[in-house]
């Protein structure tokens, strides 16, 4: 979806369960990186505040 419909309605979805893809996958930057996109070009969308809370709470993990 990202890739070949970059201008749909579902992107910013898209995004956030790629993101959580990668997270599982235990590729903690690739995660960051897509989380921090969708933030970017999203911003004020309930996509970007759940990307939000997931960056704040990656980082609460590696303080640990």
């Amino acid at each position: 979806v990202t890739d070949r419909f970059p201008k749909s309605n579902k992107r910013a979805g898209a995004l956030l369960g790629l993101a959580s893809s990668y997270d599982r996958l235990g590729l903690k930057a690739q995660s960051s990186r897509v989380l921090q996109a969708l933030i970017r070009e999203y911003p004020g969308s309930q996509e970007s505040q759940r990307a939000w809370m997931q960056l704040q709470i990656g980082k609460k993990m590696e303080r640990h």
